[in-house]
C-alpha cells in the first residue's frame, strides 16, 4: 500500500491483523501493526533573488518539515570568478558570488531536500540568484581649497542610473550628484565620502579632501594727514599680517602693492579716501581705509567801512572760508579773531593801519594791512526863529555859519532844507513841531539841534443849524460846531446878539424867522462870519393804529388798517419785536409778519407814526398783538455714530400737539414705528456709507396751528477694519513683527492679552515665542469707534532627535518617537540606508517611523536622515536600529 502523507508532520496508521491456524484456532486479542508515514520535504521558499557582486548573502531554505537537511549544488557560470559548488549541505549557506562582467549574470542553485527519516523530494528545488555587477565609483573632485564664506562645490563623475551619497564633516549628508556647501566655515576642511548606488550596489567610497582658508585679519590703515600746502608727499602705512601681501587703491587712480607706500608732490586731487587690503592663501580680506586731507593756503583780503566819523563802529571783514580762523590787530593795541570784527564808539585815536592773518586747518597766510581813518564830529549847532505865529504868515529859520559845513534841516509836515537860514511862506499849523538841524563836515554829521515852532491856527468859517423849520409856539434852537478854545459872536433878526456857542429862543413868533450869523476866535484870530436861515410854520397830525388782536403762534401774520389824519396822510408802521411788514411798513393796511422771537414773547407792539409832518411833531398809535402757544417738536441732539453699530438712539418730544411722524434723508426704517418718539433707527447698508443722515420729526393733531418739524442731524463715522490673517506657527523664543491689515483714521491699538509683546499698543507689535497664546487686537478710531480681530500663535518647541530604537515589538521603544516634531505640520523627514537609498520619507510626522521599509523590516545597523522643518535649520544625522 502506497501511504500519502499530506500534512506537515509524521502520521500514524495502525493494521489490525487477525491470523487464523489451518485448525481453525486465533489470537485473542488481534494483532496490532502501526506504521509512521513521514511527509516529504517540499520546499516553500522564495524561489529567486538578487545581490550584488562581491557582498555576502544568506540563502536559507525552509520546507515546512521540521528538521530537514538541504544539498546544494550550482554549475560553474560565465562572469562568475566563484568554483562551482557541489554537495554542499548546509541551511543557510554564505557564497560571496563575484561578477567580473558589466551586466547582470543568472547563477542557479539546484537543492535537495530530505526529511530526518530519509525521506527526499521527487525533485529537486531550483533557486535562482541574479547577481548584479560591482557598481563603478565614481570620479570625486571639488573646487577646493576655498575661502571662509564662500561656496563649496563638490562634484562626480556621471555613472549612468546611479544615486550619490556624500558624507562629510560637520554633519554633512547630501543625495546630489553634484552639492554645494554655501558660506562655508572652517568646520567644514577634511574628507568627504562619496559613493554611487545602481540596483541597489554601492560602490567603494571614493574621499574628496577639501579645505576651507580663512578670511585674513584686515590691516589698519593710516596715513600723515591733514597736510599743508600742495606739493608734499603723503606716507601711508598699513599694520603688519603675517603672510599678507598688500593691495592699495585711492583717489586719482592711486594703486601700490607696497604695505606702506608714498605719493610724492601730492596736489589736491590726491585728497580723499585710501584704502588697503591683505591677501593670504588667495582670501582677501575686508579693506580697511584712512581718508588723506590736503589743505590749502588762503590769501588774506582785509576791508572796512573807512573813513569813519568819531562816535560810530568800525567795521573790520574779510571773505569767508569754510574753516578758518582769523588774527587782526591795530592801533591802540586791537587785536580780534573774528572774521568781521567791530569797534564801536571809535575815536580820532583809532585811526592807522589794521592787518589781518588768515588760518586754515593751521595754515597761516602773510599779514595785509588796510588804512582806516576815523573824522571828528562838529559841534552841535544853535537855531532861532520867529515862533510863535499865526497860520498864513512866514516862518524864519536861522543858524550862525561853520566853515566848510554843509546844513540838513528837518521838520513837521515833511519840510527839509539844505540852506542855511530857510524861510517857509504862507505857514500853516501844519508847520507846527519842532525842527531840527544837522551840520556835516567831511561827511561826519553833528548831533541834531532843535528849535520849537508853534504856529496857530486861524480858524475857518464855521457851518451854523438850527432846529427848524418850527411849528409856531415852539423854542428856537441855534448850534455852531464845537472849535476848541474858541469864543462866540451871534447876530440875528429882531435885535439878536450872544456869546454862547448853541444859543436858544423859547416861544417863537414869526418875528423870529430870519438870517442868524456867528463867528468864532482862537488864539486871538477870528474866523470869517457864516449864517443859517430859520424857517416858523406848519399844524401837528392825528393817527390811529387799530384795536388789539389775538393770534395762534405759528400762524401770526397780522392785517392792519391804520389811519394818519390832519397835517399829514402817510406813516410808517414800527414792531417793539423783530419781525417783518409786508409789502412795506409805509403800507397803512400792510401785513406784519412776526418773528419767532415775537412768537416766544407772547405780544409784539407795533406802533404807527405820522410822516411828512413838515416842522411839526410826528403822532403816533400803538397796537397790542397777544400769540397763543404752538406745537413745538424737538428731535434732540445732532449725534456721531459708528458705521458698524447695529441701530441708532433717537429720543424726540412733542408740546402743543398730539404726536409727531418719523421721517428720514436716508433709506433705513424707524423701530417700534414712526409714529413713536423715542425710536431706534436701523440704518441700511447704503445708510452705513453715507457722510450724514437725517432724521425729522413732524407734529401731527395740530389744531389749528401749522404742523411743526425739527431734523437731527446723524453723521456716520466709518469704523476701522483689521484683519490678523492665519494664524502663525512660531520657533520657541523666536520674534515675529505682527502686520494686521488695518483700514480707519486716527487710529489706536490695543493687543489683549499683553503677554509676550514687544509692546501691546502700536499696530505691529513683535511678539516673541513663548507659549501657545490667542491675541485679540481691538483698533479704535475715529469717534470711538472700534472693530477686532484674533490670531493665534502656535509656539514650536526644540526638538531632541534620538539615535537609536528597538522596533522589536516589545511595547518598549518600538518606534523612532521625536518629541514635539509632530507639531511642524509640513515637516519633511527622509532616512536613508548606508548606501545612499532613501528607506522612509514623510511630510509631517504624525505617525513615528518603525524601522520598516514599504512595510518590511529593516535589518539593524545605521541610517541617516535629514529633517527639514522649514523653520529651523535642517537637521542631519543618524539613528541606529538595535534588535
Amino acid at each position: 500500500e502506497v501511504l500519502n502523507n499530506t500534512t506537515t508532520s509524521a502520521v500514524t496508521v495502525t493494521y489490525i491483523i487477525n491470523p487464523s491456524s489451518p485448525d481453525g484456532c486465533t489470537i485473542t486479542p488481534p494483532f496490532t501493526y502501526t506504521v509512521t508515514v513521514n511527509p516529504s520535504p517540499e520546499i516553500t521558499s522564495s524561489a529567486t533573488g538578487t545581490v550584488c557582486s562581491g557582498v555576502a548573502q544568506n540563502y536559507q531554505i525552509t520546507s515546512g518539515v521540521t528538521g530537514a537537511t538541504y544539498t546544494w549544488s550550482r554549475a560553474a557560470v560565465a562572469g562568475i570568478s566563484n568554483a562551482a559548488v557541489s554537495g554542499q549541505t548546509a541551511n543557510p549557506i554564505t557564497e560571496v558570488l563575484n561578477n567580473t562582467t558589466t551586466s547582470a549574470v543568472t547563477v542557479t542553485y539546484i537543492i535537495t531536500p530530505s526529511s530526518p527519516a530519509g525521506c527526499t523530494t521527487a525533485a529537486p528545488f531550483t533557486y535562482t540568484v541574479t547577481v548584479n555587477p560591482v557598481t563603478p565609483a565614481p570620479v570625486g573632485g571639488s573646487n577646493s581649497p576655498v575661502c571662509a564664506g564662500g561656496t563649496i562645490s563638490l562634484t562626480a563623475s556621471n555613472v549612468p542610473g546611479a544615486a550619490y551619497f556624500w558624507v562629510g564633516p560637520n554633519g554633512f549628508i547630501s543625495s546630489l550628484q553634484n552639492p554645494t556647501i554655501t558660506n562655508a566655515t572652517l568646520a567644514a576642511t577634511g574628507q568627504y565620502d562619496l559613493t554611487a548606488t545602481v540596483n541597489g550596489c554601492v560602490s567603494v567610497s571614493v574621499p574628496v579632501n577639501v579645505t576651507v582658508f580663512g578670511i585674513p585679519a584686515s590691516s589698519m590703515a593710516g596715513s600723515n594727514s591733514p597736510i599743508c600746502g600742495v606739493g608734499n608727499t603723503i606716507n601711508l602705512t598699513a599694520t603688519t599680517v603675517p603672510g599678507a601681501t598688500y593691495t592699495w587703491g585711492g583717489p586719482n587712480g592711486f594703486t601700490s602693492n607696497l604695505q606702506n607706500p608714498t605719493v610724492p608732490n601730492a596736489g589736491l586731487p590726491e585728497s580723499g579716501k585710501y584704502w588697503v587690503s591683505t591677501t593670504v592663501n588667495g582670501c582677501s580680506s575686508v579693506a580697511d581705509t584712512t581718508t588723506v586731507i590736503i589743505y590749502p593756503t588762503f590769501p588774506a583780503t582785509p576791508s572796512s567801512n573807512s573813513p569813519v566819523c568819531a562816535g560810530t563802529t568800525l567795521s573790520l571783514s574779510s571773505p569767508n572760508v569754510d574753516g578758518e580762523t582769523y588774527l587782526w590787530t591795530g592801533p591802540n593795541g586791537f587785536m580780534s579773531t573774528l572774521q568781521n570784527p567791530n569797534i564801536p564808539n571809535v575815536t580820532v585815536g583809532h585811526s592807522g593801519t589794521y592787518y589781518l592773518t588768515i588760518i586754515w586747518n593751521g595754515c597761516s597766510s602773510a599779514p595785509v594791512g588796510i588804512p582806516v581813518i576815523v573824522h571828528p564830529v562838529p559841534a552841535t549847532p544853535a537855531i532861532t526863529s520867529n515862533t510863535p505865529l499865526c497860520s498864513g504868515n512866514i516862518l524864519n529859520l536861522s543858524t550862525p555859519a561853520v566853515a566848510g559845513a554843509t546844513y540838513a534841516w528837518t521838520g513837521p509836515n515833511g519840510f527839509t532844507s539844505s540852506d542855511q537860514n530857510p524861510t517857509i511862506p504862507n505857514i500853516t499849523t501844519a508847520a507846527s513841531g519842532f525842527y531840527n538841524l544837522v551840520v556835516t563836515v567831511n561827511n561826519c554829521p553833528s548831533i541834531a539841534g532843535t528849535e520849537e515852532v508853534i504856529v496857530n491856527q486861524t480858524p475857518t468859517a464855521v457851518t451854523p443849524t438850527n432846529n427848524g423849520p418850527l411849528c409856531l409856539g415852539s423854542t428856537l434852537n441855534l448850534t455852531a460846531p464845537s472849535v476848541p478854545g474858541a469864543t462866540y459872536t451871534w447876530t440875528g433878526p429882531n435885535g439878536f446878539t450872544s456869546t454862547l456857542q448853541n444859543p436858544s429862543i423859547p416861544s417863537t413868533t414869526m418875528a423870529n424867522a430870519g438870517i442868524y450869523n456867528v463867528n468864532v476866535t482862537v488864539n486871538g484870530c477870528s474866523s470869517p462870519s457864516s449864517s443859517t436861515d430859520v424857517v416858523i410854520s406848519s399844524q401837528p397830525s392825528t393817527t390811529n393804529a387799530g384795536a388789539d388782536q389775538t393770534l395762534c403762534g405759528n400762524d401770526a401774520s397780522v392785517l392792519l388798517s391804520g389811519t394818519v389824519t390832519g397835517g399829514s396822510t402817510t406813516g410808517i408802521w414800527t414792531s417793539n419785536g423783530s419781525g417783518s411788514f409786508t409789502p412795506s411798513n409805509t403800507t397803512l393796511g400792510a401785513t406784519y409778519v412776526p418773528s419767532a422771537t415775537d412768537i416766544s414773547n407772547g405780544t409784539v407792539t407795533l406802533t404807527l407814526t405820522s410822516t411828512n409832518n413838515g416842522v411839526c411833531f410826528a403822532s403816533s398809535d400803538f397796537m397790542i398783538v397777544t400769540y397763543t402757544d404752538s406745537p413745538t417738536v424737538d428731535a434732540g441732539l445732532d449725534m456721531a455714530v459708528c458705521s458698524n453699530d447695529p441701530n441708532f438712539q433717537i429720543s424726540g418730544s412733542v408740546t402743543g400737539a398730539t404726536g409727531g411722524i418719523w421721517t428720514t434723508t436716508g433709506t433705513g426704517n424707524f423701530t417700534p414705528s414712526a409714529t413713536s418718539l423715542n425710536v431706534q433707527y436701523v440704518p441700511s447698508n447704503n445708510d452705513r456709507f453715507r457722510p450724514n443722515i437725517y432724521a425729522i420729526l413732524t407734529s401731527t393733531g395740530n389744531g389749528s396751528c401749522r404742523p411743526v418739524s425739527d431734523s437731527v442731524l446723524i453723521t456716520v463715522i466709518q469704523a476701522p477694519t483689521v484683519d490678523l490673517g492665519p494664524d502663525l506657527a512660531i520657533l520657541e523664543d523666536e520674534i515675529v513683527t505682527l502686520t494686521p491689515s488695518v483700514t480707519g483714521s486716527n487710529l489706536s491699538y490695543l493687543w489683549t492679552p499683553s503677554s509676550f509683546l514687544s509692546s501691546n499698543i502700536v499696530r505691529d507689535p513683535q511678539a516673541t515665542g513663548v507659549d501657545d497664546i490667542t491675541y485679540t487686537l481691538t483698533v479704535t478710531g475715529t469717534g470711538g469707534c472700534q472693530a477686532s480681530d484674533q490670531l493665534s500663535i502656535l509656539v514650536l518647541r526644540p526638538f531632541i532627535v534620538p539615535n537609536t530604537f528597538t522596533p522589536n515589538g516589545d511595547g518598549i521603544n518600538d518606534t523612532w518617537r521625536i518629541p514635539k516634531l509632530s507639531t511642524y505640520a509640513n515637516c519633511k523627514v527622509q532616512i536613508f540606508n548606508r548606501y545612499g537609498q532613501l528607506v522612509y520619507s514623510s511630510i509631517g510626522y504624525q505617525q513615528p517611523w518603525d524601522g520598516t521599509m514599504k512595510g518590511k523590516p529593516l535589518p539593524f545597523g545605521t541610517y541617516y536622515y535629514i529633517i527639514e522643518t522649514g523653520k529651523r535649520k535642517p537637521m542631519t544625522g543618524y539613528v541606529q536600529i538595535v534588535k
